[in-house]
């Protein structure tokens, strides 16, 4: 199977800096980094996620990424490992999509819905999954459907 098939027509690609190819984040719970010019795929992570990935986003030096997952974790992935390094259950409550992405200091930033369906924003230190600021305050057009695109 290659990339088109395996991408269908749901898919979404993000491009990384340390590799040659895309990263479908994907309907059936499974990132796949794949080498452009080649067409092969180089890692599956089938295992990683246990409900549908909302975001995928690198790291700065393209040896990690973030992913938002609909349990409401946020996950760090090392790919090249196949291993979660860290994760954050419940980085927001709410039952809405979040979205997740790695700033170019390591920290991840997060826009999501408390339980009373009111975005949040957050900034979290992945090394002790800290919260800088933010989360908790209310945005301005909070109450728009959408997920919000860091």
């Amino acid at each position: 199977m290659g990339m088109a098939e395996e991408l269908g027509e749901g898919g979404s690609c993000l491009w990384g800096s340390g590799f040659d190819g895309p990263v479908p984040p994907g309907c059936d719970n499974v990132v796949i980094v794949w080498n452009v010019g080649t067409a092969k795929e180089l890692y599956r992570l089938d295992s990683m996620h246990p409900d549908l990935i909302y975001d995928v986003s690198w790291s700065h030096n393209g040896s990690l990424f973030c992913s938002a997952c609909k349990d409401k974790s946020v996950r760090i992935v090392d790919p090249r490992r196949g291993v979660v390094v860290a994760e954050k259950e419940r980085a927001h409550e709410g039952a809405r999509p979040m979205r997740a992405i790695f700033l170019a200091d390591g920290k991840i930033f997060t826009t999501g819905f408390c339980r009373m369906s009111e975005r949040q924003l957050a900034l979290w230190d992945p090394v002790s999954w800290g919260l800088n600021r933010y989360r908790g305050q209310r945005c301005p057009g909070g109450e728009s459907s959408g997920c919000g695109v860091p």
